[in-house]
């Protein structure tokens, strides 16, 4: 069985596609067969929606240097927060989107945080069955576009 090996992008590229480009190419010629990127370091996200633009253009760029890619979501996202909890929605659903379109197969999400500290404990089990509910929701969603969260 062959094995494929990635890297993070850890650089905002924002608009910057010609940055963009030469990092892929960069990646590609260190023998890296994956690159996880993250949608808002490539202008994916705007205002918790996908922007097509920018989506598509990771997408050509990925497939001439046939790299294949992951889904990193924002470290901001957070499905235990109240305050805008649709928005969070809606920022994993274009996360999902976004690795739709680029052919990556795979979302990594990590788990909400409730703040502040001494609140938590009195509406922590609320909040993660929010979450949970949340996440199994959009798990299905998710899966209707061929991703893996």
């Amino acid at each position: 069985m062959a094995r494929e090996v990635g890297i993070g992008l850890i650089d905002e590229v924002g608009d910057d596609m010609d940055l963009f480009k030469n990092i892929i190419a960069e990646i590609k010629q260190m023998g890296f067969d994956y690159v996880e990127i993250s949608p808002q370091d490539v202008g994916a996200i705007i205002n918790a929606r996908l922007n097509p633009d920018n989506t598509h253009k990771v997408r050509e760029v990925l497939k001439f240097h046939n790299l294949k890619a992951t889904v990193h979501a924002p470290d901001h996202l957070n499905l235990r927060n109240e305050k805008n909890f649709e928005v969070q929605k809606q920022v994993f659903k274009s996360c999902v989107d976004f690795a739709q379109v680029i052919d990556a197969h795979v979302l990594v999400y990590h788990i909400g945080r409730a703040n502040p500290v001494d609140w938590v404990e009195w509406h922590e089990e609320p909040i993660r069955r929010k979450e949970i509910e949340a996440l199994k929701e959009l798990c299905d969603y998710a899966g209707s576009k061929g991703v893996q969260v």
